[in-house]
C-alpha cells in the first residue's frame, strides 16, 4: 500500500513534472479559450467547454499535489472529493457541449456526470463513502463520450481531417491511462513508479487532444456544402465575372459562364455589390431570413456566397478563394475590359477550395 504524503526519492520528481502539468493545463485552456475569443459572429462552445474542462483539471491538479505530498492521511480524503468535483464540473460542462453537438435530446452523460457531482458536493460534507471510484466513473464516461463523438465525425468526415480524429481519440485514451496510473489504485498495483508513466501519458494525451481537436471543423461544419447555394465573383466595376451553383442536383449545368446569364438573382447581386463598392462600405454578411449572403473583398473582386448558415469554415474558404482568384488574374484583373473568356481556370479554382 502507498504511503501518504508520498516521501523518498521519487517525491521531488513527481512534484516538478505535476507542477509542469498545472501549468500545461493552463496553457491549454488558455489557446481554447483565446480560439473562443476571436470568434465574432458564430461563437464555438465547444472551444469554451474545452478550456472549462483544462482549467478544473489545473485546479484537480493542484488539489491532488496537496493531498499526496503534504497534508495528513487524515486531511487527504476531503481533498480527493474537493479534487474530483472539479473534474466532474469540467467533465459535465464538455459533455453537455458534446451532445448538444451530437443533438442529443436527453443529455445522459451530462445528467449522470452532474448527479455524481451533486454526489460528491454531499460526501464532502458527510464523508459518507471514499469518493476515488467516483472519479474512475467520471474518466469512463469520458472515454465513452469521446468514442461516440470521435465516431460521429467519422461517420461525416472527409480523409483530410482523418488523422485529426485519430490522434484526438488517441489523445483521451493516453490521458484518462494517465489518470488511472495516478489514482490510489493504479499505485498500488503496479507501484508508486507507475505514477511517472501515469503523468507523462496525460502530458503526451492532453497535448494531442489540443493539438488535433484545434484542426477540426465543429460538426455542423462537415457538410458544408449541403449549405451552400451559389458563388458569384464579381469585378470591382460592379460587373458579374463567373458563377457557380453549388445546387447541381436541381439545377444541371447551371454553374459556369452560362449558368451566370441565366441566374435571377444575378441582378439583384450586382446591384447590392455595386452599391456597397461605390458607398465603401464591406459588410460581411447580410442576412435574408431563409438565406444568408457571405461577401469577401481582395483588391480588384467582391466574393460573394448565397448560403443557408453562415460557418466559419465557409468563411475560411470565401477567403482563400478570393486571394487564389486575384493571385492568379492579378493582370487581367487590374485592366479588365469584360471579356469573360478570360477566366476559364475559375471552376477548377472554385472546387478546389470547396469541393475537395
Amino acid at each position: 500500500m502507498i504511503q501518504f504524503p508520498i516521501q523518498g526519492e521519487f517525491r521531488e520528481i513527481f512534484l516538478i513534472v505535476e507542477m509542469i502539468i498545472v501549468v500545461l493545463n493552463l496553457q491549454f485552456g488558455i489557446i481554447f479559450l483565446n480560439r473562443f475569443l476571436k470568434q465574432k459572429r458564430v461563437k464555438y462552445n465547444m472551444h469554451l467547454a474545452w478550456t472549462v474542462l483544462f482549467f478544473c483539471l489545473a485546479a484537480t491538479y493542484v488539489l491532488l499535489i496537496f493531498s499526496d505530498f503534504y497534508v495528513s492521511i487524515n486531511d487527504r480524503p476531503f481533498l480527493l472529493n474537493f479534487s474530483y468535483i472539479f473534474i466532474g464540473t469540467g467533465q459535465a460542462f464538455l459533455s453537455f457541449n458534446i451532445e448538444k453537438e451530437n443533438q442529443s435530446e436527453n443529455h445522459l452523460i451530462t445528467i449522470i456526470i452532474l448527479s455524481l457531482s451533486s454526489f460528491l458536493i454531499i460526501n464532502l460534507i458527510f464523508n459518507l463513502i471514499i469518493s476515488t471510484p467516483i472519479a474512475m466513473i467520471f474518466w469512463g464516461l469520458f472515454l465513452v463520450l469521446l468514442i461516440i463523438y470521435g465516431n460521429k465525425y467519422l461517420s461525416k468526415i472527409r480523409q483530410t481531417w482523418k488523422l485529426n480524429i485519430y490522434g484526438f481519440i488517441i489523445g483521451a485514451v493516453l490521458t484518462i491511462l494517465g489518470w488511472v496510473g495516478i489514482s490510489d489504485l493504479g499505485m498500488n498495483i503496479l507501484g508508486i513508479e507507475f505514477r511517472l508513466l501515469g503523468d507523462i501519458f496525460i502530458v503526451i494525451g492532453m497535448s494531442l487532444i489540443t493539438l488535433f481537436f484545434i484542426g477540426l471543423p465543429r460538426l455542423s461544419e462537415i457538410d458544408y456544402l449541403e449549405k451552400i447555394k451559389r458563388l458569384f465573383v464579381m469585378h470591382d466595376s460592379g460587373r458579374a465575372m463567373y458563377e457557380y451553383s453549388f445546387e447541381k442536383e436541381k439545377e444541371p449545368g447551371g454553374k459556369g459562364l452560362k449558368g451566370a446569364l441565366y441566374a435571377g438573382g444575378l441582378t439583384t447581386i450586382t446591384q447590392m455589390v455595386s452599391n456597397l463598392i461605390q458607398s465603401k462600405e464591406h459588410l460581411e454578411i447580410v442576412d435574408h431570413g431563409d438565406v444568408k449572403i457571405m461577401f469577401d473583398y481582395g483588391h480588384n473582386i467582391v466574393n460573394v456566397l448565397i448560403v443557408d448558415e453562415v460557418l466559419e469554415i465557409l468563411k475560411n474558404k470565401l477567403k482563400n478563394l478570393t486571394k487564389d482568384i486575384e493571385n492568379l488574374y492579378q493582370d487581367v484583373l487590374s485592366s479588365w475590359d469584360g471579356n469573360l473568356s478570360a477566366f476559364t481556370l475559375l471552376e477548377t479554382i472554385i472546387q478546389q477550395n470547396f469541393e475537395t
